[in-house]
């Protein structure tokens, strides 16, 4: 059994929008090391792009797994 990452940061991404109404600005803290939170950033950048043009990444930080 595997997990499709790149949907769960889509599906995450939406959630997260939908809770700001669709406008306003985030931050992401990630682990760049891991294939799996690399993948849950792309699909969360992208449901960004495609379905909420009004909600801007202002920090994308790499926590290198301390958070």
């Amino acid at each position: 059994i595997e997990s499709d990452n790149t949907d769960a940061g889509l599906q995450s991404g939406r959630v997260l929008c939908e809770a700001i109404g669709g406008e306003g600005e985030i931050a992401i803290v990630n682990w760049s090391a891991l294939g799996a939170v690399r993948a849950r950033t792309d699909g969360l950048k992208k449901v960004l792009e495609e379905e909420f043009p009004n909600v801007t990444i202002v920090a994308d930080q790499d926590a290198y797994g301390k958070v």
